[in-house]
Order: structure tokens, then sequence, then C-alpha cells
């Protein structure tokens, strides 16, 4: 892997490389300007100078570390393999990923997303960096695209004569998801979730857009926030939606653990009324439910793993936990 591009790649950089070893689909670079990671770039390039100047402020206005990105020689954001890859150059730390289950950690991570939620509200965005596409689209578009995909799937048992296990289990319980969706569409839309919207487009609050546990690291001293490449303008309580909502997939919807996340936010970046009310909408949608439910139309039919049956169990088992959560853990006082 080194061999192949790794060295020819660092080349196209004004610094000296110490040391490289393997990542997870990277590599991790020792160099006499601190320690690297460079890993391909699928994203958008013109993207990259409005994340560059998004994460420069970060760093310039607060102790969080950021994966900025490395110039190269020709003072561009990218390089291009002569295979035409692209890659881009990170500036990194060692720490560990985020625990999914350990309560201290998750309270960390909430408080940090609160942080660099404000921070980002103060970051004025270049005219020149500003295109249409910054704009990232409404939870309600998203929403109603996998209903969209979820009735077509629904559409397809239907019609299909003989159903293994798995596609019986589907068609008995996506009705129930289904009407789950629609009335999660409806509330939104009649919710304040639009002027919120709105009021995130005129100021250019900026959101993180992929805010998971994955992307938050921990050192002795310090915290990483990775993975900017989906940023754009955006209500910004979508990314705690994300957050928690994987987080409590995970947990079994424990009650408890979200309050702990709701109160560790609101301790630094208070939230209003409102901002519960549409909460409690988003966590009503069945995401983990739309997930399997497109994961199969997507592959081969002819047969399903074990693993992906055990997952539409654990989705369709959920929604009751889901549905607790949001009635108990998410009341308006």
């Amino acid at each position: 892997m080194v061999n192949d591009y790794g060295k020819a790649v660092l080349e196209q950089y004004d610094l000296e490389v110490k040391g490289i070893k393997k990542g997870r689909g990277c590599l991790i670079c020792e160099t006499d300007s601190g320690l690297k990671i460079l890993q391909e770039y699928r994203g958008s390039r013109s993207h990259l100078e409005l994340e560059q100047h998004i994460l420069l402020e970060i760093r310039k206005n607060s102790d969080l570390f950021v994966d900025c990105y490395v110039r190269s020689r020709e003072g561009v954001l990218y390089t291009v393999h002569p295979g035409q890859t692209i890659y881009v150059l990170k500036d990194w730390m060692e720490g560990s990923e985020c625990s999914r289950s350990n309560p201290k950690e998750l309270t960390a991570a909430m408080e940090e997303l609160a942080r660099l939620h404000l921070l980002l509200r103060t970051i004025e965005i270049p005219q020149s960096l500003i295109s249409k596409s910054n704009a990232l689209p409404t939870i309600s578009e998203e929403f109603e695209k996998h209903l969209r995909e979820m009735k077509r799937v629904r559409r397809y048992l239907r019609e299909k004569k003989k159903k293994n296990e798995f596609e019986q289990l589907m068609e008995r319980t996506s009705d129930r998801a289904i009407e789950q969706a629609e009335e999660s569409i409806r509330k939104l839309n009649r919710s304040p979730c639009t002027q919120q919207y709105k009021k995130a487009l005129e100021q250019k609050w900026i959101c993180h857009g992929t805010f998971h546990y994955h992307n938050i690291l921990f050192s002795a001293d310090k915290t990483m926030i990775i993975h900017f490449e989906k940023c754009g303008i955006q209500m910004q309580l979508i990314d705690l939606y994300l957050f928690m909502r994987k987080v409590m997939e995970k947990n079994n919807w424990d009650l408890h653990l979200g309050e702990k996340m709701l109160e560790a936010y609101s301790k630094r970046n208070p939230l209003s009324r409102e901002d519960i009310q549409i909460l409690a909408i988003l966590f009503s949608y069945p995401e983990k439910y739309w997930k399997q439910m497109n994961f199969y139309f997507g592959r081969k039919k002819s047969w399903i793993p074990r693993h992906s049956l055990e997952k539409l169990q654990k989705a369709a088992r959920q929604q009751e936990q889901n549905r607790a959560f949001v009635l108990f853990g998410l009341a308006p006082e």
C-alpha cells in the first residue's frame, strides 16, 4: 500500500516524512510538521475550500483539534495520483474513538458538540465560498425520500409470490413503520422545523453533517472532531439528532442515557421547548427500519444473511422502545 502510492503522493507536499504506518483505509504519517493522515478523498473538490475555511476558524478560535487539510507544493488541498485517484493530507492526533456505551464519554461528546455549535454560529463565510450546494437539504425532504423508498419495497413484497423469513417479517411489519413515517412527516411539517431551517439559512449557521461517535476522538488532554466533509448550512439540531439516534439505537433507547446526553448538551447550549418538540418528532421517525428495507432492496434477494434478519427484528422491536423515549424522555415539562 505504501509503495503503491504513499511515497509518490507525499512527495507532492513540502514536509519531511519520518515514518509511515497503515491505518484503517489510510496512511498515518509522522512528519517534521507533526502527525498527518493520508487518505483517499471521494467528496466534492469544490467543497474543500469551504471546509478548510471552517476548520481553520475552529482551530483559531478554540482548543478543539480538527483535521485541517495540508496544501500541496502547488497550493491545492488535494493531490491526484496517476491512476486519477484523489488524495488529501490532513492534520491528525492519536486518540481513542468515543465509546458508544460509556455515559461519561457520550456526555463529554455532547458538551463538545454544544460548544462547537456555538462557535460555528460565529464563523463568517466569504462570499466567494458560498454556493447553493452549501445549504443541506431539509430533514423533511430526506424523510419523504425514505418514505417513498419504503413504499416501493412494500409494493415489491406484496407482488412477490415466494417469500423467505426475512421478507415475511418485513411484509408483516412494514405497514406500521410506514404509518409512523407518515405521521412523523405530518407533525414535522406543522412544527417550528421549517422556521428553524429558514433561520439557519439566513444566519448561515453551520452544521457538521455527520456527527457520529466514530468522528470524535479523545486523547489524554484533547478532543478531536473529524470528517467535516458533509458540513454545510443547516439546522444544527440535526447534528444532535444524528448523534443521539445512533447511540440510542445501540443502547436500546435507554431513557436515562438519553436524558443525560440532552442535559450535557443543554448545559452549554440550552435547548428550547421548540427544539425538544422537533427532536421528539425526528426520533419518532423509523429510520433504523428504513435502513433495513433500503439495504434489502439494494442487494441480491436470493440469499439474505442471518444477521440481516436479526437487524430487522431488532429494528421492529425498537420501535416501541423508541416510542417510550419520545413519550417520556422528551415530554415537555
